[in-house]
């Protein structure tokens, strides 16, 4: 008792800031880790603040309940990030007492917890353009080409203030800390039993503290991603957890797992069948040679057009993609279209080969990035097209150049292969109208036919435009409109070049955005919304007479409807599904921060990976705020298994490495 009373006397938080805080080990301990817990606090409050938009639709005692629930996962990040520090402290041996070992331990307790508050605050602004937290994926981006160092002076120069944020946060946690001084028993009182037995209960006490709030509490299993949506939905997820939990969850964990939800193949592809016969579906038509040209806008969001979203539009305002709008009126456009993920490496292998993210990593990133799959240019090889990859960012950027190799195209273009540095916008690549221009004139010295994708990248961030533009197109609410007016012009520029060229007129193009971005309106935030994406077919002179336009089409449908349209006649494994095929109802389906999603053309489900954790009619309820789950139970138990199919038939062939038709 009077050992448990000296413990509690050494807390001495009552005194004033100015002076220093003394007190034994254990006291000092906690001290420190409360202080790291009162930074990870503030760290949220910042993130809910500069990310209001996005959450604010919470409030009240909801956003209450966010702030509480986080405590927890951050308490378990920040207990398992300083385990070896806590160690060194609560170990019952006076080797670990002593002044070396315990700079060793300031060092480690500094570094780590700076590390971690580093990256918690980065996300502050990184969220507003991938819509979630940041995982363990990072560490592969940074050590893959050299995009992150190219871009960093850009993106130290826009978000300065975050940099002032975390250094000022490092600084306070150094000055506190430094007033916690912490009394060990002289060396010499106690023979080594006695203070080994002295202090062998309070480590007990500390180890088992330590180890139930890592695991977040006592229930059967520790916390995860996925707990987070249990407090306030799936959609402020981000809020409640913090960085440094996502990196340590998702670390290692890049993988998929098997899944056995339906036993029998027959009852499987009853809800979902990957295997396309277009060997049945197309063996007495007669193929189409078109070229295809695949257009893919960086970061276009559906609430830049006019044409897709009037209702954010006053009358007489101008959309920002006056182009896109016009070339809509004369396209097949679907009015429901959606990115499979919310990064650019992620959109490239749902386009290109019908993959879709269901993933921690993406698949050009992860382990499964050697496996044999099918792909727009290798099936098109069949038909003797040849392939061509262009992106006018420095070679390397994001692996785009690799993966183009391992999807078939004959040839890559990128920043090096234009070879004329005086349109080069200092930062990320060539400047969309001289790279888009100088597309064209490659593809006019092609044989036909041939399958092109192009990738813009004026409208990713730093969202640098020519300067003689400058005053041309005046800057808008948000910093990326200038750039989407910037380059909505440049694909002009191209459609008015290619039109004088022969080839164009036995032309499909396909426009789409490889993701959104940057937002105005907070409905667009929504778990629906931050997939939503412009995506239209166009051939020139041709009117289409297609129905079920307003059902859900999402970026892994547009390989099976390329090769569907061109009457291709062999078979191939897709994900998607071709929106010139007579289907009464379409899906779309979506994996972000641990939680499955998929969409139909009224109700959106949430799964877990186990159970539906919600369901919503998005028609009726855009904000998605409205759980039916218990209202439509037979509505939910359907579209569960839909999921459940597809989330068995990518993890299991993804790790068998059978994602092509022997």
């Amino acid at each position: 008792m009077a050992g448990l009373l000296s413990f509690l006397k050494d807390f001495q938080w009552f005194r004033k800031a100015g002076k220093t805080f003394s007190g034994g080990q254990y006291p000092a301990l906690l001290q420190r880790l409360l202080l790291v817990l009162l930074i990870f606090s503030l760290s949220r409050l910042l993130f809910y603040f500069f990310n209001l938009q996005a959450f604010s639709s919470l409030s009240g005692i909801s956003l209450l309940k966010v702030f509480l629930a986080g405590i927890r996962f951050d308490l378990s990040a920040i207990l398992i990030l300083n385990a070896p520090f806590i160690l060194l402290f609560i170990l019952p041996f006076r080797a670990t007492k002593g002044k070396t070992a315990q700079k060793a331990g300031s060092i480690y307790f500094y570094f780590v917890n700076g590390l971690a508050l580093f990256f918690n605050t980065v996300d502050m602004v990184y969220f507003r353009f991938v819509n979630t937290r940041t995982d363990a994926g990072i560490f592969r981006y940074l050590t893959t080409g050299n995009d992150f160092t190219t871009l960093l002076p850009s993106y130290i120069r826009d978000f300065w203030v975050v940099l002032l944020i975390v250094a000022a946060m490092m600084w306070v946690m150094t000055i506190v800390c430094r007033r916690i001084k912490t009394s060990f028993p002289e060396q010499g009182a106690q023979s080594f039993w006695a203070y080994f037995l002295s202090h062998l209960p309070w480590f007990v006490i500390f180890a088992a503290l330590t180890l139930t709030g890592m695991r977040g509490g006592l229930q059967m299993r520790p916390i995860t991603i996925v707990t987070a949506g249990n407090y306030a939905g799936a959609q402020y997820s981000p809020l409640v957890i913090n960085t440094p939990f996502k990196i340590i969850k998702t670390f290692g964990k890049e993988g998929v797992e098997p899944v056995t939800y339906f036993e029998q193949e027959e009852e499987l592809f009853k809800w979902f069948r990957p295997i396309k016969q277009y060997s049945l579906r197309h063996q007495e038509s007669v193929p189409k040679n078109k070229n295809v040209v695949i257009i893919i806008l960086e970061g276009f969001t559906r609430e830049y057009s006019a044409r897709l979203s009037p209702e954010y539009f006053k009358e007489g305002q101008e959309s920002f993609t006056p182009f896109l709008d016009s070339l809509m009126d004369k396209s097949l456009v679907f009015e429901q279209t959606f990115a499979n993920a919310t990064r650019s490496v992620e959109a490239i292998p749902a386009i290109t080969a019908s993959i879709p993210h269901l993933m921690n990593r993406s698949f050009i990133l992860s382990g499964y990035a050697g496996n044999v799959f099918h792909s727009l240019p290798l099936e098109l090889k069949n038909r003797d097209y040849v392939s061509k990859f262009f992106h006018g960012g420095t070679n390397g950027t994001m692996g785009f150049d690799a993966f183009a190799g391992m999807a078939g195209f004959d040839a890559y273009y990128g920043r090096n292969e234009f070879n004329n540095d005086e349109y080069f916008d200092g930062r990320w690549g060539i400047f969309d109208e001289e790279f888009l221009q100088y597309t064209a004139e490659v593809l006019n010295s092609s044989r036909e036919p041939f399958i092109a994708k192009v990738f813009t990248l004026s409208s990713h961030h730093p969202y640098t435009i020519p300067e003689k533009y400058h005053e041309v197109f005046p800057e808008g609410p948000l910093p990326i409109h200038q750039a989407v007016r910037y380059a909505d012009y440049s694909l002009r520029r191209f459609f008015e070049t290619a039109g004088q060229m022969p080839w164009y007129e036995n032309t499909l193009f396909v426009v789409t955005s490889d993701h959104t971005s940057q937002v105005q309106h907070a409905q667009s935030l929504t778990r629906k919304a931050i997939f939503e994406v412009p995506l239209f077919f166009y051939v020139p002179g041709k009117k289409w007479n297609l129905q079920n336009l307003d059902e859900p089409v999402q970026h892994v449908d547009i390989m099976p409807s390329v090769l569907d349209y061109l009457q291709y006649d062999r078979d191939f494994i897709s994900f998607g599904k071709s929106v010139f095929e007579d289907e009464q109802q379409r899906f779309a389906f979506h994996y972000l921060d641990g939680i499955y999603q998929v969409i139909c053309s009224e109700y959106l489900l949430l799964f877990d990976g186990s159970q539906a954790t919600g369901l919503f009619n998005h028609r009726r309820d855009p904000w998605v705020g409205h759980n039916l789950l218990e209202d439509k139970p037979e509505v939910a138990e359907a579209l569960t298994r839909r999921l459940k199919a597809r989330i068995q038939e990518y993890n299991n062939r993804m790790l068998t490495n059978s994602l092509t038709i022997e």
